[in-house]
């Protein structure tokens, strides 16, 4: 495995208001880029085998996350393909960030 997964931390936390939710999960990564964000987000899936689990996916809309080629959202897709699963279906920029870009131009 990559080094850098060994420097990150994944903080899990049990979450106790609803039964079906199961865990909360935060990546702490060593920095912002798609790699140290990507890395650590695989390593989770992996082992969790949750690859399956996963329907959805929704980012902010920072290029770090939706550049077309090594955003994190085209990693995941590359990695969904490489397994042979179907990739989730929606992938969409989350609705906060998207209207304050539109309020800000």
């Amino acid at each position: 495995m990559n080094g850098a997964i060994g420097r990150t931390k994944a903080r899990k936390a049990e979450n106790q208001e609803e039964e079906n939710v199961g865990r909360s999960v935060f990546l702490a990564c060593d920095s912002g880029s798609a790699e140290n964000i990507f890395i650590p987000l695989q390593a989770l899936l992996d082992e969790y085998t949750a690859w399956r689990s996963v329907k959805m996916i929704i980012s902010d809309t920072a290029a770090v996350n939706t550049c077309h080629r090594n955003g994190v959202v085209a990693r995941l897709q590359r990695q969904f393909r490489q397994k042979g699963l179907d990739e989730p279906q929606f992938i969409i920029g989350c609705q906060h960030h998207i209207f304050d870009l539109v309020l800000l131009h």
